[in-house]
This record gives C-alpha cells, structure tokens and sequence, in this order.
C-alpha cells in the first residue's frame, strides 16, 4: 500500500478570465517526489483560473489512476477551498465546462481510495513553476507574473513583456477525451 499524493494548480494569465490558462501539477509516491507535470490550455475570453484548475485536477485524476496500484490511497490537494468542495459534490458549478470536468474527475477517481485537499500556497510552488512552464513553452513568452532567472522560476519578479497571442479554441478532448 502506498500513498500517492497530487498538488495541482491553475493559472490564467494575464487576465482571468480571458487570459492564457494552464495546469501544473506535483506528483509524489510515498512523499518522494516522482515528477512536476504542466499543460497548457490556450487562451480565450471564457477561460478562468478555476476552469485551468479544475482541469488540472482531471489530469491528476488520470495520472493516479493510470499509476493505481491495489491498496493505494491517493490525496489530491488545491489552494482553493471552492474547487475542493466541487470536487466533493460540495458545491455546484454553475458553468457547463467545469460542470463536465468535475463529472470527468469524479469518474476518473470512480472506485479508488481518495480524499480531496486544501493546502498553503507554498506546498504547491512546483506545480505553479509547471503550470507557468507550459505557458512559456506554448507561447514563447513569460506569463504576467513570472520568469525564468539563471535556470530558476522566479514568480516574484515581473515578466519583462506582455504577452499577445491569437486565440484558439481548447477542449478537453484536444488533451486525451473522455476517461
């Protein structure tokens, strides 16, 4: 029996909504750290933060259960309370995307041992480091608050330009469809 532990962020940048979204996540087995994922979701003017995070936890759903093991306990953890009661039936959104990706996390998770998290801000820097990787990485441009200095994210120094890019239309499937 091991424990699978997940610290997942979202971000929407410069703007939220309408900014540039994307996920990150840290992935540890047994508190050793195993990888830091992040994906990028596009830009355009109905995306959100909590959108980007609700589908980062789909994606942390997917990691889990594609490492399941029998006997594992997995905690899936966030910096927001709100996504932390959607995800536990708690609260209901009231927009149709997330709606659908909380279906798709809860069915990712369907039988397997899981408790849902909220934990500080500074137990998911690594994730955010991610979350605002896969931005640069997609567009070619630093996120509004954040850039690489001598190999390291520094998310306290501004970014040296505003990022501009054309929208484009981002949907679940375009990152691996249904569970």
């Amino acid at each position: 029996m091991a424990h699978i532990g997940v610290y997942v962020v979202g971000i929407c940048e410069p703007m939220n909504p309408g900014g540039h979204g994307a996920w990150g996540m840290s992935f540890t087995r047994e508190g050793d750290e195993q990888k830091h994922v992040g994906g990028y979701l596009g830009r355009k003017k109905e995306m959100t933060e909590i959108y980007a995070l609700v589908f980062g936890c789909v994606q942390a759903a997917r990691f889990v259960k594609h490492g399941w093991q029998d006997g594992d306990v997995a905690t899936i953890s966030t910096t927001s309370d709100y996504i932390a009661k959607l995800l536990k039936g708690e609260e209901v959104s009231e927009y149709p995307d997330t709606a659908l990706l909380v279906k798709r996390f809860r069915s990712a998770l369907h039988g397997l041992q899981h408790t849902i998290g909220v934990v500080r801000k500074d137990w998911v820097k690594d994730a955010d480091k991610a979350a605002r990787m896969a931005v640069f990485e997609a567009i070619g441009k630093y996120p509004a608050r954040g850039h690489m200095q001598d190999g390291v994210w520094d998310t306290d120094t501004p970014a040296p330009n505003t990022v501009t890019v054309h929208e484009r239309k981002t949907t679940l499937d375009d990152f691996g469809g249904s569970p």
